[in-house]
């Protein structure tokens, strides 16, 4: 009927147009106009609302092809599937080989892990010259300067400029929130390798040095606080090219071949920033104005930028801002740039939020880490995810937060230093709460360890803020299952700083229950397996005291059954059978399938020392029974894989190859699909090496071993320093017997 909205019929399209658009960071569908535009591609917005709607779809494929070029070239497209899939929605097929090599990134598959270029970037034509003849030379380049003088925007502008330069790829790292086993590991991955079972820093370093010697890639460090760790990552050949940034102009290291101090804007740079931003009349107009920011700002570029889109969004005039300026009255002490007020600009800014962008603004300044998720400044805030959305892109267009990944966001430091005084406890606490529910409701998605880790140094961080006696239940709550999850994943360091600093104030605030899992969880754990297994048992007794004394039934029987592991350790193999059959008991009773799993490890591994392996065979069974009950995927995947590698151990001691064989290669694959790095894949390198060897097969023997030396790192030791470790206790005679692994350690 006439007047009737026409009905889609073209979903898919519509779908993937608004998916790649977003992507794209196109907020809309005028802007997208505006960009097609400049293509030569000319409509009504109101076209493109029927393609996003689904009731109309393009079929000139010049102008398909034209806009996968727009989506390509800000990231919003980023594989070939991708853009055949977009072309055959509107039915137009596949792209064809001449179409794919017109079209930009997908002619290679090189990694580019730029962050997208800068809108309205401005001047800087010297250094962007200098930076770029060094790095062609293979020179290690350093860009030092104040916070928020530019280095990064700078460091980004290069390194699109420079694509064609380095075609093995241009990789991009945040040292501040980077480690460097990570950082290494990538540049691995960049190459085609995974080595993310080396756990040693210099034979990962090592690795990937050899990975990258006859490499060309651009590697671009941001945001370097110090040399420290520097050298396991800085080339020894000048194929590649190094560019670095900080606030630190003494980054002491002799391979630096070029340090250039990046200065704020002149005033001329100034001028033309304000220029492309808001026009070319209206600056004119207002040069005093612009000369009058310019010397109050001392030119600081975030600064300059935070007022430049200030006015553009607000609609004034740069006059009418200069004078909110001028009133406020505070300075941002810690970030002043040549005594300049920069305080002033971002309260300038921050004033004319209303109370939620507000309270989003300052509620961001929680998080540590290198960003955060919309869905956790949501919940501090109580508001829905559209909500957030909304907001967040509005702080986003004033320069106040940053787009990081996907769904999260980050704030300058200067900006996090402006928002610290005006943080609530209330905040803090909303932070904490929503952390203790986002470990609880993930535990069973199979990407718990990638979404958890993602979010790592905000728990760390929350945790540390809520240490006072008031908000002290909150960080107790998730300390319960962060302290878990910390040593699944081999935060050991953390796991004995935190750990400490809990400890003591369960003590002091009379928190037993804190207490006594502090004892028999983290610090029995983390104790045992590095080695100090007397500090374990003195503190897995005293949780278990503790626990008797308060007759709490789950915490004696946990701290009976750590005990009996200790002790096992220490070969006292009568009170660890003792210990670990009372608390089996009261786990059948309640019908918790991780520790009855536990247990029964344990006390497989206590048949074994006794040498009666058909019994140790029948515990592993029934751990093996009760792991594959957990509901906790990467629970299960990491004890899966212990498991069946001492499935495998037994078996090969009885002799049964075929079952030996069977068992490893499952619990090998467990090790590698959980990512778990408690060291047990070693065994399995170790022990499937010693299976191949016994029946000749001298070629994957080595290849074995191989794995297992790479995945020791720089001990190459014939058994760990953890002399508890019952796996080489077992397998010592095998091991001193194997020719080709005694080589290999030569």
């Amino acid at each position: 009927m006439a007047g009737m909205d026409r009905k889609p019929s073209n979903l898919e399209f519509a779908r993937l147009f608004k998916k790649y658009r977003l992507r794209s960071e196109i907020e809309t569908l005028t802007e997208l106009g505006d960009i097609l535009a400049m293509e030569g591609i000319v409509y009504d917005d109101s076209l493109y609302t029927k393609w996003q709607q689904g009731t109309r779809t393009p079929h000139d494929r010049r102008i398909l092809c034209s806009i996968l070029t727009v989506f390509l070239n800000r990231s919003g497209v980023r594989t070939l599937q991708e853009a055949n899939t977009f072309l055959e929605s509107a039915g137009q097929g596949f792209l064809t080989d001449r179409e794919i090599s017109e079209l930009p990134h997908l002619n290679k598959s090189i990694p580019f892990y730029v962050p997208r270029e800068i809108s309205h970037f401005t001047g800087r034509t010297s250094y962007q010259e200098t930076v770029v003849k060094h790095l062609k030379e293979g020179n290690i380049v350093l860009i030092h300067g104040q916070a928020g003088v530019g280095k990064t925007a700078l460091a980004i502008s290069i390194a699109h400029q420079m694509k064609a330069f380095f075609p093995d790829g241009i990789l991009w790292y945040q040292m501040d929130c980077s480690s460097m086993m990570d950082i290494l590991s990538s540049i691995a991955i960049a190459c085609g390798e995974n080595i993310s079972k080396v756990q040693d820093l210099s034979i990962r370093s090592s690795i990937v040095r050899s990975l990258t010697a006859k490499k060309q890639f651009l590697i671009v460090l941001d945001n370097v606080s110090s040399e420290k760790n520097l050298e396991y990552i800085l080339p020894n050949n000048s194929s590649s090219g190094i560019l670095l940034t900080s606030q630190q102009p003494a980054i002491s290291t002799n391979q630096i071949d070029e340090r250039i101090n990046l200065q704020a804007f002149t005033f001329e740079e100034t001028s033309e920033f304000f220029e492309n931003v808001i026009g070319t009349v209206q600056s004119n107009e207002n040069s005093k104005d612009i000369e009058k920011l310019y010397l109050l700002t001392g030119g600081l570029p975030l600064a300059i930028q935070v007022a430049a889109k200030h006015i553009l969004h607000h609609n004034t005039t740069i006059g009418e801002f200069l004078k909110l300026l001028l009133s406020e009255k505070k300075t941002l002490k810690a970030f002043t740039y040549h005594d300049k007020n920069i305080h002033a600009v971002f309260e300038a800014s921050f004033s004319k939020l209303n109370k939620i962008e507000k309270d989003i603004l300052v509620s961001a300044g929680v998080f540590l880490g290198k960003d955060f998720s919309l869905e956790a400044v949501g919940s501090i805030n109580n508001i829905s995810a559209s909500e957030t959305i909304e907001h967040l892109r509005t702080l986003w267009r004033f320069s106040l937060v940053e787009k990081s990944v996907g769904r999260r966001y980050r704030i300058h430091p200067l900006v996090k230093i402006f928002v610290a005084p005006k943080i609530t406890m209330k905040m803090r606490i909303n932070c904490g709460i929503y952390f203790e529910s986002f470990l609880k409701n993930n535990d069973l998605n199979p990407d718990y360890l990638n979404i958890v880790n993602r979010d790592f140094e905000n728990i760390v961080g929350t945790i540390n803020s809520l240490l006072g006696p008031k908000e002290w239940q909150h960080a107790a709550a998730i300390w319960t299952i962060f302290s878990i999850f910390m040593w699944h994943t081999g935060h050991l360091e953390e796991i004995e700083e935190l750990g400490n600093k809990i400890y003591n104030l369960s003590i002091k605030y009379g928190d037993t229950k804190t207490t006594i899992h502090t004892c028999i969880q983290p610090f029995c754990i983390l104790y045992y397996w590095t080695d100090r297994v007397q500090k374990a048992r003195v503190f897995t007794e005293k949780g278990l005291d503790m626990a008797l004394i308060i007759n709490d039934d789950y915490l004696i029987n946990m701290a009976r059954m750590r005990l009996g592991r200790v002790l096992l350790g220490q070969n006292y193999l009568n009170k660890s059978l003792k210990l670990l059959n009372e608390s089996r008991k009261y786990f059948l009773k309640i019908k918790d399938n991780e520790n009855l799993m536990n247990t029964h490890m344990y006390l497989g591994e206590l048949r074994l020392r006794k040498n009666n392996v058909d019994e140790a065979l029948k515990n592993y069974n029934l751990a093996s029974e009760y792991c594959e009950k957990i509901m906790i995927t990467y629970v299960k995947n990491i004890f899966l894989g212990i498991i069946e590698l001492n499935l495998g151990m037994i078996y090969f001691i009885k002799k049964n190859l075929i079952r030996s064989q069977e068992h490893y290669l499952i619990g090998l694959h467990y090790c590698k699909s959980s990512e778990e790095n408690t060291g047990n894949s070693i065994h399995g390198y170790i022990g499937y090496g010693l299976l191949n060897e016994s029946i000749s097969d001298f070629d994957s023997a080595s290849k074995y071993f191989l794995k297992a030396q790479k995945a020791i790192g720089v001990r190459k030791t014939r058994e760990p320093k953890n002399k508890v470790d019952s796996f080489f206790f077992l397998l010592r005679p095998y091991i001193e017997k194997s020719k080709i692994f005694s080589k290999l350690l030569q």
